[in-house]
């Protein structure tokens, strides 16, 4: 899995990614509504593929 890059997660990459995300109550599960690769959520960033989990848990903290 290639390591996520920070700084390409601006403002518009965020919005883009949550724009793939049914955001529920928070007690709920999240579905991600787009292309999955390996049985996961994957978003593209950059020309690269990485588990939409791992984004989101990087912007939610800040930390890859």
């Amino acid at each position: 899995m290639p390591k996520l890059i920070l700084p390409h997660l601006s403002p518009e990459v965020i919005a883009k990614f949550w724009s793939r995300v049914n955001r529920r109550d928070p007690g709920e599960c999240w579905p991600w509504l787009a292309g999955k690769l390996g049985g996961y959520g994957a978003f593209g960033l950059n020309g690269t593929k990485y588990r939409a989990s791992r984004v989101a848990y990087a912007i939610a903290t800040g930390t890859e």
